[in-house]
């Protein structure tokens, strides 16, 4: 009786360990295919806080009411960079050319900047391809050679939908020279409330943030949100110049 109670308790613990080497495994798998180390250590989340001042971005666009958010930067003296996704601009390009011609217009006269988000509004319908950035991967020297025609100069920045990543991404990123830029963690501004979050964010900022947010979503051609944002610019100028800061792109503040 003892022996086999004792040949089931090594059973129990053989099939344990099995268990535990098969987590184990799959854990180093996702470690090494997520290149988790790779990423922060080569992401820029702050720039630099020699002067007093906060870099401001925006996703998701270029939205249809990009117009009204530029021209009320450029009339505040801030600086931005826009973080395009491809399909949207060929979308804009295609559906209103006259409006994204102005729209680039008034980006080269406030010295605006513009960064690679994506290819694709929609990345991937597979989870593993979303959550490790496979489909970016293999859409990113695209993305980079679309947008150096349409700038007539190759652009140097690339903001990751959603922190989605992952060693094929990553490697793609080196081979492009793309600067990775995440932002800073505290400043992460979502698509809801944005003229509550943009306010707080700027009362709080400090020298070298870098500050995230979204003028669009996905592929909504109006989303509402650069409309939205256009109207609080007067209340952002006031908060800064109290503040003694300046705005500017992200490549000025790294």
């Amino acid at each position: 009786m003892k022996n086999h109670h004792s040949e089931t308790s090594k059973a129990r613990i053989r099939v344990r360990l099995i268990l535990v080497s098969i987590a184990l495994i799959l854990l180093i798998i996702f470690l090494w295919e997520a290149a988790p180390i790779e990423i922060i250590t080569s992401a820029h989340f702050y720039g630099s806080t020699e002067n007093r001042a906060i870099a401001l971005s925006f996703d998701d666009g270029p939205d249809w009411g990009e117009e009204a958010l530029i021209s009320a930067l450029n009339q505040a003296g801030i600086k931005a960079t826009f973080s395009w996704t491809w399909q949207k601009v060929e979308m804009l390009d295609s559906q209103d050319p006259t409006r994204f011609a102005r729209i680039l217009q008034l980006l080269s006269e406030g010295k605006h900047e513009v960064g690679i988000h994506g290819l694709k509004c929609d990345i991937s319908s597979s989870l593993v391809r979303r959550i490790f950035g496979l489909a970016e991967a293999e859409d990113l020297a695209r993305a980079q050679q679309n947008f150096s025609e349409l700038l007539h100069q190759k652009p140097t920045l690339y903001r990751p939908h959603g922190f989605r990543l992952g060693r094929q991404l990553f490697e793609a990123l080196k081979a492009s020279e793309l600067k990775l830029v995440v932002g800073s963690l505290s400043s992460q501004i979502g698509q809801r409330n944005p003229e509550h979050s943009y306010l707080k964010a700027f009362e709080k900022a400090k020298p070298g943030d870098i500050i995230c947010g979204h003028d669009s979503k996905d592929c909504y051609h109006n989303f509402g949100l650069a409309g939205q944002i256009a109207q609080i610019i007067p209340e952002i100028e006031k908060i800064i110049t109290k503040r003694n800061l300046s705005v500017v792109t992200i490549s000025e503040i790294l």
